[in-house]
């Protein structure tokens, strides 16, 4: 049976090591029509997430993000200069990947039999607290840093998550701050989301007085980590004036509506054939 959702992109902060200070980032995320009839999404978001940091040393510094259901488009800019990302590989070590062995066992005798092994794989950012994660979500590059202030930037195409049932399904654009609870610093992070004119602002998990929408766009700043790690953003589809009649008519309307048709439809029936009985009777 196929799944009613279609599943988006997930993006995460850069996940740093405490050895640099965040002084500032900014995540602008554009929603435009996607031009490539053979995908499913009829949106994609265009991300671009900027970090200002301040490294004590010059220094060469393995960074990584989680995003998923992303186009493999990225790129990575670090104080201007292209920088190229890796995949995970699984067979290596990383100082920020833990590896957990599963084995699943059936007991028909004294001694439990072997049937399924399988890798889980976890991110730890303080070599305590960690995440389940999947290889293929991380996206890793090492920085060459300066000392004092650097830029780093990161732009990639992704997809919104959206319903396949309804009569106007939201877009839903999901973001995660976790990883900055193991920064230095928090900074404030700037939110400036562009959408198209044929949709609406809907519903964010931010508070109302965070943030501000005109004209197609959305701007806000997130100023604390603790009141909500997992942000969203979602746009819905603006209706037609045959949508909107629709929407505000809505479900039990349109049953009163059939309901009085019936009913009209029943008089009718039975006065024609009364007249057709009396016209035949005196013919």
């Amino acid at each position: 049976m196929a799944s009613p959702n279609i599943y988006g992109t997930f993006h995460s902060s850069l996940i740093f090591p405490q050895k640099c200070t965040v002084t500032q980032e900014k995540i602008r995320a554009d929603i435009i029509k996607n031009s490539d009839k053979d995908f499913y999404y009829e949106y994609i978001i265009r991300l671009k997430v900027t970090y200002h940091i301040t490294s004590p040393t010059k220094q060469e510094m393995p960074l990584l993000f989680m995003a998923s259901n992303y186009l493999n488009d990225q790129q990575i800019y670090v104080n201007g200069q292209a920088i190229p990302s890796s995949p995970i590989d699984k067979e290596q070590d990383y100082p920020f990947l833990i590896k957990e062995e599963i084995t699943d066992t059936l007991q028909y005798t004294n001694a439990p039999t072997r049937y399924h092994a399988y890798t889980k794989y976890y991110i730890s950012y303080d070599g305590k607290e960690k995440q389940e994660v999947e290889p293929s979500n991380l996206i890793y590059f090492t920085a060459p840093l300066k000392a004092g202030e650097n830029m780093i930037e990161v732009s990639y195409g992704a997809f919104p998550s959206t319903r396949r049932y309804g009569f106007l399904p939201p877009y839903t654009f999901e973001y995660s701050i976790y990883p900055s609870k193991f920064w230095k610093t928090f900074p404030e992070i700037d939110i400036e989301i562009h959408f198209p004119k044929e949709l609406k602002f809907e519903q964010s998990s931010m508070e109302a007085e965070e943030y501000t929408v005109s004209d197609h766009l959305f701007q806000g700043k997130i100023k604390d980590f603790h009141s909500t790690p997992e942000h969203y953003w979602r746009f819905s589809p603006k209706p037609s004036w045959l949508g909107s009649v629709v929407l505000a008519i809505g479900p039990l309307g349109f049953g009163i509506i059939l309901f009085l048709g019936a009913v009209g439809l029943h008089l009718y029936c039975i006065k024609k054939k009364k007249n057709g009985a009396y016209g035949s009777e005196y013919s």
